[in-house]
């Protein structure tokens, strides 16, 4: 499962790097969507993935995780490329190291959020597996929800040439 979400990120890395200006801007703002489209199903997915046989429910999920991949995979190149830009004259040294810290930072406070919110949506309760991936990942679809506003307020009539 980890690596299909992996291989969508190299594979959505892949099919937008090379872009710039306004369809750089339009991968930026559509990589989050499709991680909240995503991360939705999945939390509508997991929880119902007992009904089906174990290989569909099985495909269904990798599919979703993918297409995570491949929303992060699509933006990012294009924010690390804006960060980047937009760094003060001298500081481009500094700002690439905070892009290290910060993903480092995320990843570990996303990993101690993600057990806090499945332990208290009764993942150790006997049959809490399932409410708590719906509680997992419906919670985690706020953050990219998040970006994607973000994304749209910093790129709408804004070129990366005009700073």
């Amino acid at each position: 499962m980890t690596a299909a979400m992996a291989g969508g990120w190299s594979l959505g890395s892949l099919l937008s790097s090379g872009r710039s200006g306004a369809a750089a801007s339009r991968w930026l703002r559509a990589g989050p969507l499709m991680c909240v489209a995503c991360l939705a199903a999945l939390a509508l997915l997991v929880p119902l993935g007992g009904g089906w046989p174990l290989g569909v429910s099985t495909v269904l999920v990798a599919v979703a995780l993918a297409a995570v991949g491949l929303g992060v995979g699509v933006g990012w190149p294009h924010l690390l490329t804006r960060v980047l830009a937009l760094a003060p004259a001298g500081e481009e040294g500094t700002a690439s190291a905070a892009i290290t810290t910060v993903q480092l930072y995320g990843m570990a406070l996303g990993a101690a959020v993600a057990g806090l919110v499945a332990n208290a949506a009764g993942l150790a309760e006997p049959g809490g597996a399932p409410h708590a991936a719906a509680w997992l990942f419906g919670g985690f679809a706020l953050a990219p929800l998040l970006a994607a506003w973000l994304a749209l307020r910093v790129t709408v009539g804004r070129d990366l040439a005009g700073r």
